[in-house]
């Protein structure tokens, strides 16, 4: 876990909201492709990782489909 510190910087919740909805509405353009390049492109948009992908995913509620 990453402590803050003088040079952390403080995200406020309004703009992790808009995050999150960014990437949400970017796996819903992604979800139909293969998953190799769901991956990519979503690393692409995002710089996230797998992981984080297949958490917007289940959040989404596509997982069964999206493997």
């Amino acid at each position: 876990r990453m402590v803050p510190s003088i040079n952390t910087p403080i995200i406020s919740r309004g703009v992790q909201v808009q995050m999150k909805e960014k990437e949400l509405a970017i796996v819903r353009s992604l979800v139909e492709l293969p998953r190799e390049r769901r991956l990519q492109e979503w690393s692409r948009q995002t710089g996230k990782s797998e992981p984080s992908l297949y958490r917007r995913l289940k959040e989404l509620g596509v997982m069964g489909s999206a493997g």
